[in-house]
């Protein structure tokens, strides 16, 4: 058994997601400990005990201490399997991060894999439903990743009720990538999206961020609006923008209305926070960064990315993958500032195919 020490570097839940995916992938039997110790509400949550459970169906693992608020668990994975399931994560605990514990396991099953899921499709500190679609998975799919995700309806906290579908085909290995050259920026492109709320709370968020891209000179942009109608329990607004490179680089921001905030406020922070992203002309935003560690260390041959700065979820996720696969990144950059970040990948093979 692999032991793990879950309060390491950044101590999140990222840790446990990342290492159900390598331990499922390799069959290798873990423990974790100290999970999100250092979290003001520490131990599993909702969405940790999802991931789990949908790892029962996908790998018939066997798990003792999985309780809500529980710091210690182990997780024996057995044979991976596809299949067609639904689930729900409860109230507006995170879909995105469900679907980012189980996506790279997804890529070494024996059959297709067909996952309904109802929870929280934007909430706080977890990647958008947006960003899932239209950063990760575009960017995975250069890696020979075969994964869609639609976007039924959104969920806000805390009444969740959001809805994503997800659809993924094995493939027999992933291929490595290099992202290093930033180019310059093709176009920008988002979505101002809200649900029981009024209608001109769209208009405001979109023409704040609108008016921050016009002072920094910057025409091309497309904002669309999804006002989510007729879908109860949940409530909320925020905006995601995602910027083209002309090399191909997809980079992300984002932001979600609180309560006692101005619409304007989350379409300017939004908008100025892609801008200083842009800026560094580093072709890999820092989310994407540390989602994109445990493909490349899975993958055949040598990844390279260049990101706009090393975050600890990155750092916390290289912990991870060299701590369940024969790799060792290489960092040239500093904590929270630019850096370039290399692995010669595990090469893993899907077995079944």
């Amino acid at each position: 058994m692999i032991e793990l020490d879950g309060s390491q570097l950044e101590g999140g839940g990222q840790i446990l997601r990342t290492a159900l995916a390598l331990a499922s992938i390799t069959g290798q039997e873990i423990s974790v400990d100290k999970i999100r110790e250092g979290r003001p509400k520490p131990g599993l949550k909702a969405q940790h005990i999802s991931a789990i459970k949908a790892y029962r169906l996908i790998a018939k693992s066997e798990d003792k201490g999985v309780d809500l608020g529980s710091q210690k668990i182990t997780f024996s994975p057995k044979e991976l399997s596809g299949g067609n399931f639904s689930m729900n994560v409860g109230t507006a605990g995170s879909i995105s991060l469900v679907l980012q514990a189980l996506m790279p396991a997804t890529v070494f099953l024996p059959t297709a894999l067909d996952l309904k899921i109802l929870g929280g499709t934007d909430v706080a500190w977890s990647p958008p439903s947006d960003f899932l679609i239209n950063v990760l998975l575009p960017t995975l799919s250069k890696m020979k990743y075969r994964g869609t995700a639609k976007l039924v309806n959104r969920g806000y906290y805390p009444k969740g009720n959001g809805r994503i579908v997800f659809h993924s085909n094995p493939s027999q290995y992933l291929r490595k990538i290099k992202i290093t050259d930033f180019g310059n920026i093709d176009y920008i492109e988002g979505t101002v999206h809200s649900a029981g709320l009024p209608s001109d709370i769209l208009r405001e968020i979109k023409l704040a961020a609108l008016h921050v891209f016009t002072e920094a000179g910057i025409e091309d942009v497309i904002l669309n609006e999804n006002e989510q109608k007729g879908v109860a329990q949940t409530r909320g607004a925020g905006i995601s923008l995602w910027a083209y490179t002309t090399t191909g680089g997809v980079i992300g921001a984002s932001a979600l209305l609180e309560k006692g905030q101005e619409a304007t406020d989350i379409g300017t922070k939004a908008a100025y926070e892609l801008l200083e992203y842009l800026k560094i002309k580093a072709p890999v935003g820092p989310y994407l960064a540390d989602q994109l560690i445990p493909y490349m260390a899975l993958a055949k041959g040598k990844s390279e990315i260049y990101t706009t700065f090393l975050s600890m979820h990155t750092m916390t996720n290289i912990w991870v993958a060299e701590q369940l696969l024969p790799v060792k990144f290489k960092v040239d950059g500093e904590q929270d500032k630019p850096a370039v970040i290399s692995v010669e990948g595990a090469g893993v093979e899907n077995k079944f195919l």
